[in-house]
């Protein structure tokens, strides 16, 4: 019984979590009560507030349970690149974009004004992971650009800083425009056509 307990429990909080998220994504936080998120979810008021002790603590949540441009590509690249890191990159990004695609437009939690105001919040908790993931992606991006040169895919003189900038920079700037407007254009064709561009890039001579 107590096990049965936990899991119905977890599965409210599940669709509490749902619903937060689809109301965030079409109003400001500031104007979204736990009323309207209870209603969504189709619980009472006191099961929102069980789960989350106020309404900053479930935006939290659902900033949580969103991930970020720089987060998703540090998922994607972080990982060994064997004989072909590029190629890795590439293939690495290509899913990173499909998984993006396929949140279908729940990753717009940041599309309101006021909900945009909380990742530049320089007091709160959401600018400083989202610092913190960008620097790990840069970081995820060195380390295949590294095996890259070791592989004799870029020269030894390759700016791996430089070249991590450029490729988060087009990754992330696409990611971002998306996920601000999903559906505007197709992730998957432009992401595809961005990443050969990008790879291009990398044998500029300002690289070097």
């Amino acid at each position: 019984m107590v096990r049965k307990t936990k899991e119905e429990a977890l599965e409210t909080r599940r669709r509490i979590l749902e619903a937060a998220i689809a109301v965030f994504d079409k109003r400001s936080w500031k104007d979204v009560t736990l009323e309207d998120v209870a209603n969504a979810a189709g619980v009472t008021r006191g099961a929102v507030y069980w789960h989350f002790a106020g309404k900053e603590c479930l935006f939290d949540a659902v900033c949580k349970a969103t991930p970020l441009p720089a987060e998703l590509i540090d998922a994607g690249v972080d990982a060994w690149c064997g004989d072909d890191p590029l190629g890795h990159f590439r293939q690495a990004c290509q899913a990173v974009l499909a998984e993006a695609a396929a949140l279908d437009g729940a990753a717009d939690v940041f599309s309101a004004p006021s909900n945009r105001e909380e990742l530049l919040d320089p007091a709160g908790s959401l600018l400083l992971r989202h610092r913190t993931s960008v620097e790990r992606s840069r970081q995820s991006l060195q380390r295949v650009l590294r095996a890259a040169i070791d592989k004799g895919q870029l020269p030894d003189t390759f700016d791996t800083e430089l070249g991590a900038r450029l490729l988060h920079g087009i990754v992330a700037g696409l990611l971002g425009d998306w996920l601000l407007n999903p559906g505007s254009f197709d992730l998957a064709a432009e992401g595809e056509r961005a990443l050969d561009a990008a790879l291009v890039m990398l044998k500029a001579p300002s690289l070097r």
